[in-house]
């Protein structure tokens, strides 16, 4: 056997560099997997904002339709809680900035029809009812009808595009029915 001096210089770097190259790979592979976890983690949480971001919109639409039912035909409800408005801004604000115009515009045509709402109110406290009440009420809820609408329908394409995977399906499903649990469709 030859001792370490007859050997050519590379020859004793050979086992240094195979020990480098295994450490390299093992935590190359350990931080690649983390990466994984991580990203994977991530767009689990993405989706499960998105499917709230989204059930704040309907549940936003039934505290209006909660709020026109008692303040402008007297139904007598539960007081109605606060509204879910600031939930859809700030899931929005943190998560998915790309809506956040299109939700002001919501907020903007929403102006409207909370308007006529109290102002419905006052009718009917002031001895009117019926259609007198009602008046003007498509008008007023148009514009907040036209922002909601297209603000669902980009969400949906959204939704197709954004977590277009295996997890798709059941997102969209969920979303589906949540819909339908809210707005009773």
């Amino acid at each position: 056997m030859a001792d370490a001096s007859s050997l050519p210089w590379w020859a004793t770097l050979v086992p240094v560099l195979a020990t480098a190259l295994g450490v390299f790979g093992t935590l190359a592979g350990t931080s690649l997997g983390e990466h994984r976890r991580d990203a994977a983690e991530k767009k689990r949480i993405r989706a499960e904002k998105f499917e709230q971001l989204v059930g704040a919109v309907y549940e936003y639409d039934q505290w209006l339709d909660d709020l026109r039912d008692v303040n402008a035909f007297g139904e007598k409800r539960p007081p109605t809680p606060a509204s879910p408005f600031s939930k859809i801004e700030a899931i929005a604000a943190v998560y998915f900035p790309q809506f956040m115009n299109q939700i002001d515009v919501l907020s903007s045509g929403v102006d409207t029809f909370i308007n006529w709402i109290f102002e419905a109110a006052g009718k009917r406290a002031g001895g009117l009812s019926g259609d007198k009440i009602k008046a003007d009420f498509l008008q007023s809820y148009s514009p907040y009808r036209e922002a909601r609408d297209k603000l669902l329908k980009d969400l949906r394409e959204f939704a197709q595009t954004e977590f277009q995977s295996h997890e798709t399906p059941s997102l969209l499903a969920r979303l589906t029915k949540l819909r339908r649990g809210i707005l009773g469709c």
